[in-house]
């Protein structure tokens, strides 16, 4: 596997720089993007695409907006991860939008309450809705569906190098916000915990043991 470690600019509206708290879990994440040409650098390249800031005398601070007009999609990963290489866009230490954060509405953990408004109840009892202060957030392309075992053979070896310690959870977006992602190991169609998730997430902490 080739790691590539091409940053985003600091400074761009999906590098902003912030710091992270410290690291809780590592979150896991499909592009869900099938196309073939969807790989690591490509999306490498997605996020960090040009945008445009305008200031706006209401707020007293910039809107940004995509270059076509429309408003702009946050969003973004440590790293993105393909079957032949993978690529970091972030410092390990920063902050990512991956993974849903008070900027989202969000779901204040109430008993017997389980809903989704952008959070789920382990976001509030892990990370008090801040998810993205203490996460680092992986991506794995979807491109190519008939090498998804070698995807996650790299990512398992990506994590034992760059992201290790059987301190972390391991956890879905899913687990916390309901988006259905990474979608190969969500399956709302049984009453258990995807065993596609299961398996994997045991590959792994075996790997780092």
């Amino acid at each position: 596997m080739v790691i590539n470690e091409k940053f985003i600019e600091l400074g761009h509206p999906n590098r902003p720089g912030i710091k992270l708290k410290r690291v809780i879990a590592r979150i896991w994440h499909g592009t869900a993007n099938f196309n073939l040409s969807a790989t690591d650098e490509m999306h490498e390249k997605y996020m960090g695409r040009k945008f445009k800031k305008i200031w706006n005398s209401k707020t007293n601070r910039y809107d940004i907006f995509e270059v076509n007009g429309k408003p702009f999609v946050f969003g973004g990963a440590h790293v993105y991860i393909d079957k032949d290489s993978a690529t970091i866009t972030a410092p390990l230490d920063e902050v990512v939008w991956g993974c849903g954060d008070r900027q989202m509405p969000y779901q204040i953990h109430t008993p017997n309450i389980e809903g989704y408004k952008g959070q789920r109840k382990l976001a509030y009892t892990l990370f008090n809705n801040m998810n993205n202060s203490y996460t680092w957030n992986i991506e794995l392309c979807m491109n190519d569906m008939n090498n998804w075992d070698k995807v996650l053979d790299n990512a398992i070896e990506f994590v034992k190098i760059y992201m290790p310690g059987l301190d972390k959870y391991d956890l879905r977006h899913y687990d916390l916000t309901n988006k259905i992602c990474p979608s190969p190991f969500v399956n709302l169609k049984i009453k258990e915990v995807d065993p596609r998730w299961v398996e994997f997430r045991n590959r792994l902490r075996s790997a780092l043991s």
